[in-house]
């Protein structure tokens, strides 16, 4: 059976675990080194006091570059669009989501498929761009509740992201119906972004 666009869901995940199992223990530890910094460097992007982000970024996309490691470079095409975001360079956000999310479906990563979609819609609204940002939304939804995927997150984070689309776009019917969506969803899963989410039903009138 082919596999659809949606199906690629989450598929990627297991394929990167068959490559780790493959992996010697010096090349794992450097793909490990390669991941922990991108992981690092992911809870400094919104810390004021934190240390300089670039240079972790630097030297996890070196490390990318010399090993071929498809997963290390998508976490860092992630990373480079969460700080172009913070710093409102969203040109740079994007382009580094784009390239990211052509990686990710050429390669068959479905998970960072649907977090570079959720990174580039977000970029798209924080540069009052709401129209472009759903569709982005919307893919990442549709992929994120497929059934070979299943990614509550993913689906949390896409509801979010839909409902604001909608709402910045006028339309409030629609922004209702996905924000109350996001809000039942996040609060299963204990989201830290359930209090946005009911700030953004608060602002239409929820």
């Amino acid at each position: 059976m082919a596999t659809t666009t949606a199906q690629v869901g989450c598929e990627g995940q297991a394929q990167n675990t068959s490559r780790v199992q493959r992996m010697t223990n010096s090349s794992y530890l450097s793909y490990r080194c390669g991941v922990n910094t991108v992981n690092l460097s992911r809870l400094s992007v919104h810390s004021p006091k934190s240390s300089p982000v670039r240079p972790h970024l630097d030297t996890a996309r070196s490390y990318a570059s010399r090993s071929g490691n498809v997963e290390v470079q998508l976490r860092c095409y992630h990373l480079a669009a969460e700080l172009a975001r913070a710093e409102r360079a969203y040109d740079l956000a994007r382009s580094e989501a784009e390239a990211g999310i052509h990686l990710a479906d050429t390669c068959g990563f479905g998970h960072y498929a649907i977090e570079l979609r959720l990174a580039l819609a977000r970029a798209q609204l924080d540069a009052g761009d709401p129209k472009a940002a759903l569709p982005r939304a919307r893919e990442a939804l549709d992929r994120s509740v497929h059934p070979e995927c299943q990614y509550a997150w993913g689906e949390a984070d896409a509801l979010h992201l839909c409902g604001v689309a909608h709402a910045r776009l006028g339309e409030l019917d629609l922004a209702r119906t996905r924000l109350t969506a996001a809000v039942a969803k996040r609060e299963q899963l204990t989201h830290p972004g359930l209090a946005e989410t009911r700030a953004e039903l608060g602002r239409i009138g929820v």
